[in-house]
């Protein structure tokens, strides 16, 4: 009869209790492993459990060692009348050890490891964190983009609009139809477009550092606490849409008048509100960040590896740097739109004492713009003169402008444009690599006019020999070209720093062969001794052959004297 362990019949366990709420309070910790083992064990046979050839896996659990049953879920089983389980306690057992042995792991299993699954959600985050990063980066360029469009066409709209409501129409009849400082339909309209345009651009601007406040917590994400003020953001953000959002709304004709010097001067507020529409232009800077090849990702990537930044002020150096009197001549040129522009707004409406205009009319913009030219270069010839207070300070800004740029052209040109150790590295890193682009480009170009070239000197037409000598041209042209961009890029302009490492590099390279060349002295020394020995052995040999060469010489000269005899 088999062996069971005998346990004490209890009676406290009902259908529910079997069904329901007992197992739903068996704990899944040690103390389930515990009542698998020990339930497992109840009702497993004795030969079973004590044979040697059995494995503890082919029985209930992975882990069947006797112990003493202290679990009261196994003390109070129900059995029949001979010892063995009833069936709704067999039903329990079987469900407690189903339950561990559906997690249970053989020791000679192989158990997956913890770091790969980390690994790959540790990648899988970097990826999801890269996507976004290119996701935010392309929606802040798209915004600057369209902000930039709509900074121009405002502008533009204003100036228009500005001409339109500072000219006095008069009908055939004589009759003023609209007066100066009036607005009119067209004017009504135009600033009604200027209007929605300005609304848009606010909502851009607010994009924009919103993109870019969430962009930061991307690319920051062990700070907990990002937002405007931290960032540092807040001031910029409330200076640019106070900026953005100054505007002219329509049917607002306000203007004032007052006396300056020997004159008068009436000022609108459209005209003044027109000058801050202008400085909106500010916003096409943003897109020199997402366009320039100095603040591309392989510029950031190389930056970075430097430790910098590539920043605007980073891309700006480096074009001062590479291509300084560019530089300049767009901020000589822009300086001179916008304040040109401004002291006609300033000047225009002054009249002398008289009512007269003044001798040097500031309606033309080519006179405004020569005013602004002849003060930012410190001449001044005299037929022109800002009369008012406001066209003086313009005046005055134009001036320290101007003297700035020169400055900067002929003295600090070199010093403002002067790179940081990380910077320089980084600049002629990317110089090189721009310049090796470019040779390539132009050895493509000189491989296109050498197949075409050799197509058309295989050709035996006559008429093609003009078409031949124009390749011939082109082709050696192009050659030129590619040495000068195949220099550059291997030129030796390089920083101090990878100077001194190459300089490093070669005298070891060099003292390594040094070094060979002194441990083949002695070698070199029984080299020599062989060849003396050798020279020894030549000039005995040659001694013998002069010998031989006299002896012959004798026995001819017998032989003549004997032919001679004769």
């Amino acid at each position: 009869m088999t062996d069971y362990r005998q346990v004490p019949n209890t009676s406290f366990l009902d259908n529910s209790t079997l069904n329901g709420s007992f197992i739903s309070n068996i704990p899944n910790d040690i103390n389930e492993s515990r009542v698998d083992s020990e339930a497992s064990y109840a009702y497993t046979p004795a030969h079973y459990r004590h044979s040697p050839n059995v494995s503890p896996y082919q029985v209930q659990s992975s882990s069947f060692k006797p112990s003493n049953n202290t679990n009261p879920h196994i003390n109070n089983l129900k059995r029949d009348a001979t010892g063995h389980p009833s069936a709704f306690n067999q039903n329990r057992l079987d469900i407690l050890a189903s339950r561990r042995r559906s997690t249970a792991t053989p020791t000679n299993q192989h158990r997956p490891s913890i770091k790969k699954p980390i690994s790959i959600d540790a990648k899988k985050k970097e990826n999801t964190r890269e996507k976004q990063i290119s996701a935010g980066k392309r929606s802040l360029k798209i915004i600057d983009c369209l902000a930039a469009f709509i900074a121009i066409s405002s502008g533009i709209i204003v100036y228009n609009e500005n001409e339109v409501f500072l000219q006095q129409i008069t009908r055939s009849d004589g009759s003023i139809e609209k007066r100066r400082n009036e607005s009119n339909s067209l004017c009504t309209t135009l600033r009604f477009i200027n209007m929605f345009l300005t609304i848009g651009l606010c909502i851009l601007v607010i994009l924009h550092y919103y993109y870019k406040l969430k962009l930061l917590r991307i690319q920051k994400p062990r700070q907990l606490e990002i937002n405007f003020k931290t960032a540092g953001l807040l001031t910029t953000f409330i200076i640019e849409l106070l900026i953005c959002a100054i505007f002219c709304p329509p049917f607002v004709d306000y203007s004032f008048s007052g006396e300056v010097l020997n004159g008068t001067f009436v000022y609108s507020f459209d005209a003044i509100t027109n000058i801050v529409t202008l400085a909106k232009s500010y916003l096409i800077l943003k897109l020199y960040v997402h366009f320039s090849p100095w603040t591309s990702e392989r510029a950031s990537i190389i930056c970075s590896k430097y430790k910098c930044q590539a920043s605007v002020r980073f891309a700006i150096k480096a074009e001062l740097k590479k291509r300084p009197y560019l530089m300049l001549g767009i901020l000589m040129g822009v300086t001179l739109l916008y304040l040109g522009f401004a002291i006609r707004t300033f000047e225009q409406p002054y009249r002398d004492a008289d009512g007269s205009e003044p001798s040097f009319s500031y309606g033309y913009l080519v006179n405004d713009f020569w005013i602004i030219i002849s003060t930012m270069t410190t001449v001044g010839f005299g037929e022109g003169y800002p009369q008012t207070h406001l066209g003086r300070i313009i005046g005055v800004i134009s001036c320290l402008i101007g003297m700035l740029l020169l400055s900067l052209m002929v003295v600090s040109l070199t010093v403002a444009s002067e790179f940081t150790p990380e910077e320089s590295k980084a600049f002629y890193i990317l110089k090189r690599v721009y310049a090796n682009d470019n040779a390539k480009e132009k050895a493509a170009n000189v491989m296109k006019t050498i197949f075409r070239l050799r197509k058309t000197l295989k050709s035996k037409n006559s008429k093609r020999i003009a078409e031949k000598f124009v390749l011939l041209t082109k082709l050696k042209k192009q050659i030129s070209i590619f040495k000068n961009d195949y220099r550059i890029a291997n030129s030796q302009n390089i920083s101090a720093d990878e100077m001194l490492l190459n300089l490093q590099e070669k005298l070891e390279t060099d003292i390594h062969d040094i070094k060979k060349e002194v441990m083949m002295i002695p070698e070199l020394d029984n080299r020599c001794n062989k060849l003396k020995e050798r020279q020894g052995e030549i000039y005995t040999r040659l001694d013998e052959i002069l010998k031989i060469q006299g002896s012959i010489a004798e026995y001819m000269i017998q032989l003549k004297d004997a032919t001679n005899q004769k």
